[in-house]
């Protein structure tokens, strides 16, 4: 026969085993449930949401490592932030360099036409100066034409004629150096 003692005791150790099942049930479902919150958290800011937050509740290990983890998200959003805005501020920058450089550009290209254009007005000028040189000097004396067209006929050419020759070259550079 079994005695109430060893039945009470058989009870007592099955509602304990009952109790320890169901706490244990319990606090595994707890540190689960907050472990999978936070690993699907941590799974967010993996795949770009650094919005990404755990709920920390109580002070045991998971809150603190929730807290940690928290920590460090807000830190790489804030680090992302401040990428975002060096970011803005580098194309803001190239854009401001980009359009200094075109007004450069054009700048530059307005300058070299008008150049090409002063060059061109010089050399019709020159080409005037030299067709009037020749007016004065057919006028004067026609034999110094030959000077300028042939500086080696200079030598058989009297010397009245070069002076009047070096005289209207002269004339002409100090035109050359007026234009």
């Amino acid at each position: 026969v079994v005695s109430f003692a060893t039945i009470a005791t058989v009870i007592a150790a099955i509602l304990a085993l009952a109790l320890c099942g169901a706490l244990g049930w319990f606090l595994s479902r707890d540190i689960t449930v907050r472990l999978d919150t936070t690993v699907k958290s941590m799974r967010l800011v993996a795949g770009g949401d650094l919005t990404a937050r755990v709920r920390v509740q109580g002070t045991d290990e998971l809150a603190d490592a929730g807290s940690c983890f928290n920590k460090l998200a807000r830190q790489m959003d804030d680090g992302m932030g401040r990428i975002r805005q060096v970011a803005d501020d580098v194309a803001a920058a190239a854009s401001e360099l980009a359009s200094a450089a075109d007004q450069i550009s054009n700048s530059a290209q307005a300058q070299a036409a008008q150049l090409e254009e002063t060059a061109a007005n010089i050399e019709e000028i020159t080409s005037t100066l030299r067709d009037l040189l020749r007016q004065v000097i057919r006028a004067r004396e026609p034999e110094v034409l030959t000077i300028l067209d042939d500086p080696a006929a200079a030598k058989t050419i009297p010397e009245h004629l070069v002076e009047h020759a070096l005289q209207a070259i002269g004339i002409w550079l100090q035109l050359m150096n007026i234009a």
